[in-house]
């Protein structure tokens, strides 16, 4: 009897240490419903960084567009502009985009403007949305650029318009801007 009373006081003096399975359950539910919540965000934005890649590149060509034709009577192929980040690009492809550009113009590039396209690559196809890009001479001898994105990843064909102002079936990104409005002043 009394080395029962000694276990009994024995056993309770020493705390069980470790985890329940009850508890660790709950960790790994929490942590589950943590992960599904967070990796579509997390895929979205990687994508949405790999995407920056074409909108810069784009953005380059249009400017080096703008350049040449200043010093030339026509816009140039992609192949004639000096700027090689075309060849290092990772996640994308770019090529001139066959169309119309100015009025009764029938191919780009040429002396009204110039299309071209940024198409994923193979790999990452599924995943990033195409981008095409456009430039346009104006008859006040201004231009205007525009960039387009396909407005899902199952996208492949993206035209860019002929007046260079909106992109006809996909996302315009970086809208012209809008004829400026003079300064309101204060009371």
């Amino acid at each position: 009897m009394k080395y029962l009373l000694f276990l009994a006081i024995k056993s309770q003096g020493k705390k069980a240490r470790g985890f329940t399975l009850i508890e660790l359950l709950v960790v790994v539910i929490v942590l589950g419903v943590l992960t599904a919540v967070g990796l579509p965000n997390l895929l979205r934005q990687v994508a949405k960084g790999r995407e920056a890649e074409a909108v810069a590149i784009l953005g380059q060509i249009n400017r080096a567009q703008q350049s040449y034709r200043l010093e030339n009577p026509t816009f140039a192929n992609l192949n004639q502009l000096p700027i090689r980040v075309i060849d290092t690009a990772r996640y994308y492809t770019f090529s001139n985009l066959p169309g119309t550009a100015g009025v009764n113009a029938t191919a780009t590039p040429n002396a009204f403007g110039a299309n071209y396209q940024a198409r994923a690559v193979d790999q990452f196809d599924n995943d990033i949305r195409n981008h095409a890009g456009a430039v346009r001479l104006n008859q006040d001898g201004s231009f205007t650029a525009i960039i387009c994105a396909a407005n899902s990843t199952s996208m492949d064909n993206i035209t860019v318009p002929t007046n260079g102002r909106r992109c006809d079936n996909s996302t315009t990104l970086g809208e012209p801007p809008t004829q400026a409005q003079p300064p309101t002043t204060m009371p």
